[in-house]
């Protein structure tokens, strides 16, 4: 779950980059569309935080060989990190609705910097 989390904004960046340029509206659509979905699940995943004893966790093995792992963790600490990164990037995509250079790296690139953002604030 908190893969998806980070995987969303990336998903959605390489979905506008892979847009044609002579779709000029979409890429604003798309990037508010991915960073509003992403604004509720995020507060749907700090209310459901809000009955967890533990907070939510991910552990997945990566190099074994070298005792390299994935975690990702979601706590009282780091939620509202999460919950405020996801309502900025709302908020700047909204508020640049209007940005007419280049909206597909733009926007592409703000959802980049979104997934980046959070996969720091995830990690454990």
């Amino acid at each position: 779950m908190l893969t998806l989390v980070i995987l969303w904004p990336l998903l959605g960046a390489l979905l506008i980059a892979l847009l044609p340029r002579t779709a000029v509206a979409w890429p604003r659509r798309v990037a508010a569309g991915v960073a509003g979905s992403l604004l509720l699940s995020t507060v749907g995943l700090t209310v459901w935080l809000i009955g967890a004893a533990e907070g939510f966790r991910e552990a997945r093995p990566w190099i074994p060989e070298l005792g390299i792992g994935y975690h990702l963790a979601l706590d009282g600490l780091n939620a509202p990190l999460v919950l405020l990164t996801a309502f900025l990037t709302f908020i700047a995509v909204l508020g640049s609705w209007a940005h007419t250079d280049r909206p597909h790296l733009y926007f592409s690139l703000l959802l980049l910097l979104e997934a980046g953002v959070l996969g720091v604030f995830l990690a454990f």
